[in-house]
């Protein structure tokens, strides 16, 4: 896709599809069962935001609500 590593128009340098903040994506992504995915890998990074959202830690997407 064209906008593949495209950033965060907002500049906040969130990336991927979830738009996770890259410290949380590595940190998380591994525990989801995806370690050393690439955070704009879309399985990864879905399944990396459905782990989360499982556990209730929906506080990483507040800024979007």
């Amino acid at each position: 896709s064209r906008y593949r590593n495209v950033p965060n128009a907002q500049g906040s340098g969130a990336s991927g599809p979830a738009q996770f903040m890259p410290k949380t994506f590595y940190a998380y992504s591994a525990a989801a069962g995806f370690p050393n995915a690439d955070i704009w890998d879309t399985r990864a990074n879905v399944f990396t935001a459905v782990y989360l959202m499982a556990a209730g830690q929906w506080g990483h997407w507040r800024a979007c609500w």
